[in-house]
């Protein structure tokens, strides 16, 4: 569960966070009598994607959230979040029930002892394949199955729970931010942008490899230094979790044939996830019922009782509770904002400040405000609906090609993705690592601060050569 009530700093007491969400939740209930209230109108473009429309914003009824409404977000927070919640819920039974046959921990075994000598090659390699993943089909929410497999195959080699944690978002966030291919970020704001899709691959490929070579010299440098001397750790009281689990978890830590065979269900289930993302879309419904299928058969296979595999389901659900109740007061910062009908409000002052500048120093701007937005908005589809089709005119009005803002998009989006507050991802995959957010917060800062100046060099640098076409 996710908890923040340890000392950091100056021996301060680092609040709840549901305390801090309630905060936010407030301050944006407290926006919502001090803004005025404004919509754009809206349609559906050819894909069946709802957009705004570029200069249709006009002021609306004024709706400022009272108590009550202010109470009832989180309610409604946790309710628009429940296809995320359910995800959650049912993956994390799942591999509960792989856990008990004992077959992970044995392959994990089995994979140390074969990987011993060469454990930095192995971090570097798994990054490498989370973030081509990041940078082509956009997976972020997919990843989370995969903490299960990572933190206790990081802890075995002698690591922390905090490098398992930061193969998988590392990886990940930088392909994500630097991506080629990925339809969701850069396939739909060319698409927005009237750009060929998929254009400007060769600069982006740079993009992405200068951000994933960042990502993995920053997490073997911290990986090499926890394995040196684990007191120097930050993920304490998770990796002693992990490390309990893999002691107690499997009676038998020897592979046998059953063992075998629930691997090679799992490899089934890793490969059916990309190939359905891939092939059909997939998303969370569909991922969801495949691990379920998944961990119902690996439970037979493993000589476990339908009730064993219940039971398993019921203690899973009741240690990753905490963190989906943090996803629905996450969420319901967007409901308060919504339902005091200030939100376009605020894109729309945020996105008219680019005008106001040329070249350069709006395309840096257009970052700038991409990446604040963020906070707000974590869903990138969600951004590139509202603010592509109104920042792409403006390109054309003050000298940033369309490219040059497209990139920008993605960086700003991209990039905070891994510990922005009000992002479901990262308390789902923190939550499942054990990993305390004030934890992840601190230990992520230095590559965010890295990996945002690096952003906005690239974006100067793509103003500069006249980013196109």
């Amino acid at each position: 569960m996710v908890i923040m009530e340890e000392k950091v700093g100056f021996k301060l007491n680092v609040p709840h966070v549901f305390i801090i969400l309630a905060i936010l939740v407030f301050l944006a209930a407290a926006a919502t009598w001090v803004l005025p209230a404004g919509t754009f109108d809206r349609v559906e473009n050819e894909e069946g994607r709802e957009v705004v429309v570029p200069g249709t914003y006009k002021v609306a009824e004024s709706s400022p959230v009272g108590v009550f409404i202010f109470l009832m977000s989180f309610y409604d927070g946790i309710i628009e979040a429940a296809d995320v919640i359910s995800f959650i819920l049912l993956v994390s039974g799942a591999f509960a029930i792989v856990r008990k046959t004992g077959a992970l921990d044995a392959g994990i075994t089995s994979a140390v002892q074969h990987i011993r000598g060469g454990e930095y090659f192995a971090l570097t390699i798994l990054m490498v394949l989370f973030a081509i993943c990041g940078a082509t089909f956009g997976m972020y929410e997919e990843a989370y199955p995969f903490v299960f497999m990572l933190m206790p195959l990081c802890v075995q080699m002698g690591f922390d729970a905090m490098t398992g944690a930061a193969v998988l978002f590392i990886g990940i966030n930088a392909g994500f931010a630097g991506a080629f291919f990925n339809p969701f970020t850069v396939g739909l704001s060319q698409s927005l942008a009237k750009l060929p899709l998929y254009s400007g691959i060769g600069f982006r490929v740079i993009t992405c490899i200068i951000l994933v070579g960042e990502g993995i010299w920053f997490t073997l440098r911290y990986a090499k230094k926890i394995r040196e001397n684990p007191d120097l750790s930050i993920s304490k009281e998770a990796t002693e979790y992990w490390k309990n689990r893999l002691n107690s978890s499997s009676p038998e830590s020897k592979m046998n044939l059953r063992h075998t065979v629930v691997l090679l269900i799992l490899l089934a289930a890793m490969i059916g996830l990309i190939y359905g993302v891939l092939k059909y879309e997939w998303y969370m419904a569909e991922i969801s019922a495949l691990f379920l299928l998944m961990g119902i058969v690996s439970g037979f296979v493993g000589g476990i009782s339908l009730n064993k595999m219940a039971e398993e389901m019921e203690k899973a659900a009741s240690e990753i509770i905490g963190p989906c109740m943090v996803i629905g007061f996450a969420r319901a910062i967007m409901v308060v904002l919504n339902k005091g009908n200030v939100t376009d409000t605020i894109l729309y002052g945020m996105s008219n400040t680019v005008s106001i500048f040329g070249g350069i120093g709006a395309a840096v701007l257009m970052y700038i405000i991409i990446y604040l937005l963020e906070f707000l908005i974590s869903s990138g589809t969600a951004k590139a609906a509202i603010l592509v089709p109104i920042l792409t005119p403006l390109c054309d009005l003050v000298g940033v090609s369309r490219q040059t803002m497209v990139l920008a998009y993605q960086l700003g989006d991209g990039i905070l993705n891994m510990w922005e507050p009000t992002s479901p991802e990262v308390y789902s995959i923190l939550g499942a690592a054990k990993i305390k957010f004030v934890e992840w917060f601190k230990w992520a800062l230095p590559i965010t601060i890295i990996w945002t100046v690096t952003g906005f060099i690239l974006v100067v640098v793509a103003q500069l050569i006249n980013y196109g076409p």
